[in-house]
C-alpha cells in the first residue's frame, strides 16, 4: 500500500479518479495528461463483476469526458 501511495503522489501527469454508485466504490479511472498536446489517456476500470454490464462504464465515460474537456480544457481524449 505505501509503495502504491508513493507511486501515486509522485505521477505528476497522472489523475486518479475513484467511481462510486450509491455510495458504493465500483471502479477507478486512470487519466494521463500530455500537456504540451492539451490531451490525455483515458483507463476505465470496473472492478467487481457485478458491477459490469450495468451501464457503469457509460455513465463515467460521459463524466470523464465533461471533465477533461470543460474542466481541464484539454482538445483530445484517448482510450487507452
Amino acid at each position: 500500500l505505501e509503495k502504491h501511495r508513493a507511486f501515486v503522489e509522485s505521477s505528476k501527469n497522472v489523475e486518479f479518479l475513484a467511481l462510486y454508485f450509491n455510495e458504493e466504490y465500483v471502479g477507478n479511472i486512470v487519466l494521463t495528461h500530455i500537456q504540451r498536446h492539451h490531451s490525455s489517456y483515458l483507463q476505465i476500470y470496473i472492478g467487481s463483476k457485478e458491477h459490469r454490464g450495468k451501464g457503469y462504464g457509460e455513465s463515467f465515460m460521459k463524466l470523464a469526458m465533461n471533465y477533461v474537456f470543460n474542466k481541464k480544457n484539454l482538445h483530445r481524449l484517448c482510450l487507452h
